[in-house]
């Protein structure tokens, strides 16, 4: 059986870190919370060796030990400033997908600490080529005949296990936005919608916001270009056209033969 990784004890920082592009636009967008939120999640994770699974919450969570609630103002604001965090390249986007949180800056500062042991490891999640090959031999206990597996097979064995135990959970209308292709299951907004969704349906009900969801993936799929903030875009258009379905007699229109209209007066 492989060894548990070990955390370091201390990491060190650039000089120049504050003019690193990332750190740059996260202290830009949330100030001094925001970068304490990093520091915190970079330190848990050297903590803990170079990757922990965790899901959204629970790093959410793990940031609240540490900054009192009085100094986080909104809901799921942690979240929100976690998930920019991967949207910007501070955490691995790809392994984010399976709650893994690490990056090669993390992998690569942990690989110089690590090159001092002495003591075999095994490294899931790694991202660099230049893994510690000191650390890895070959005079590990063989199990049978079974053949070794590469790193790249166990780490997409373990993603394919972390995906089916550990999926996010979502609201039913983002689920259907995802069926109609318009964001991927593992889209960093995901938060973002489930949020939309609940306040939209307090207030418009949930006839009226199905219907206005569905159809405006569907008409998404019509357009010609891409469309880079897809949250965004969709919490404009959404509602933008909630609003004027309400001041519109709908009779015996269906909210599809109302938006229908709108689209053809070029509204939408």
């Amino acid at each position: 059986m492989p060894a548990k990784i070990k955390g370091i004890e201390f990491f060190s920082v650039d000089v120049d870190h504050f003019t690193e592009p990332r750190i740059s636009k996260l202290v830009h967008k949330y100030g001094p919370l925001g970068y304490m939120t990093y520091m915190i999640l970079l330190s848990h994770i050297y903590s803990k060796g170079y990757y922990v699974n965790y899901d959204l919450t629970t790093a959410a969570y793990l940031v609240l030990k540490y900054i009192p609630a009085k100094f986080i103002s909104g809901k799921d604001k942690l979240q929100e400033m976690i998930s920019y965090m991967v949207s910007i390249d501070l955490f691995d986007q790809k392994l984010y997908v399976d709650q893994v949180f690490t990056s090669i800056e993390i992998q690569e500062m942990f690989e110089i600490a690590a090159k001092k042991r002495k003591q075999a490891e095994d490294y899931p999640y790694w991202l660099i080529d230049s893994i510690v090959k000191e650390l890895v031999r070959d005079d590990k206990p063989k199990e049978g005949n079974e053949p070794k597996l590469t790193k790249k097979q166990q780490r997409k064995e373990q993603r394919m296990v972390d995906i089916e135990e550990k999926a996010p959970q979502k609201h039913h209308l983002t689920m259907a936005i995802i069926e109609e292709e318009y964001i991927s299951s593992h889209s960093v907004d995901l938060y973002k919608f489930n949020e939309l969704f609940e306040k939209l349906i307090d207030e418009y009900g949930y006839r009226l916001v199905q219907e206005a969801t569905r159809y405006l993936a569907k008409y998404y799929k019509k357009l010609d270009t891409e469309v880079d903030d897809k949250y965004r875009y969709f919490e404009a258009a959404i509602k933008k056209n909630l609003q004027m379905i309400t001041t519109i007699p709908i009779e015996n229109r269906s909210v599809r033969e109302i938006m229908e209209e709108l689209d053809n007066k070029r509204m939408l």
